[in-house]
């Protein structure tokens, strides 16, 4: 009878066996999330930028 080395597959649980590495797929998805998190957040600095500018222009000028 064989000995598994240490560090086999035994170690590993079938989750992560089934999961494996992340393919381009992964990768490219989490580059894409990441781009719109960016849009996102720019969009809202925008607004906020617009929202302070009219706020200002009709409640502090008046």
């Amino acid at each position: 009878m064989r000995r598994r080395p240490l560090g086999s597959s035994l170690s590993v649980s079938s989750d992560q066996r089934a999961r494996g590495l992340p393919t381009d797929f992964a990768v490219a998805d989490q580059d894409m999330i990441k781009r719109s998190l960016y849009r996102i957040k720019g969009a809202a600095n925008d607004f906020t930028r617009y929202f302070n500018t009219l706020y200002h222009d009709i409640v502090i000028a008046n």
